[in-house]
């Protein structure tokens, strides 16, 4: 089988619609870039719709639009984030750390993470160890997959884009 080449854009989009609740095979970094490129544009324009039609300020964190989109998308999203992390043999477990910046999204949030510690110092702290996690996992999202088949599944570059689409 010859290596098939990356996915383009609309490729992208569909495989991703497709396998949107997918938690078990692999995703090459074509098809998870292509995503995150279009997720960004996506919440870009219902940024724009929050604060141009709505009239909500851009310092406001919970906008409706943009948390319709993040909700409609969550669950997608993580799903192909653990299919790249398989691709790299990593269990999709490893994205669990990214679910603590959503407690900022949280009304009355007072240090859950950080409990004990003065809140400008907890936020602090957290902030430094989730750069440091996040600079970790964009390592291994951007590094190129496992050649042949791992423990999660046959290597996604190997198979005919015929064998993705069907």
């Amino acid at each position: 089988m010859s290596a098939s080449p990356p996915f383009s854009p609309i490729q992208a989009i569909n495989a991703f619609y497709r396998k949107r609740f997918d938690f078990q095979s692999r995703s090459c970094r074509s098809e998870f870039w292509w995503v995150q490129l279009a997720y960004f544009f996506v919440g870009l324009v219902a940024a724009t719709i929050d604060v141009e039609i709505f009239g909500y300020s851009e310092s406001e964190i919970a906008k409706p639009t943009v948390l319709l989109v993040e909700l409609a998308l969550l669950i997608p999203l993580t799903a192909l984030t653990t299919r790249r992390l398989h691709d790299v043999g990593m269990t999709g477990w490893a994205q669990l750390p990214t679910f603590i910046l959503y407690i900022e999204y949280f009304p009355g949030y007072e240090g859950f993470v950080f409990g004990g510690l003065e809140k400008a110092g907890a936020e602090l702290a957290l902030a430094l160890v989730m750069t440091l996690y996040l600079f970790w996992i964009l390592f291994y999202l951007i590094r190129d997959g496992e050649a042949g088949q791992n423990r999660f599944g046959s290597n996604p570059k190997d198979l005919s884009l015929s064998d993705t689409f069907d």
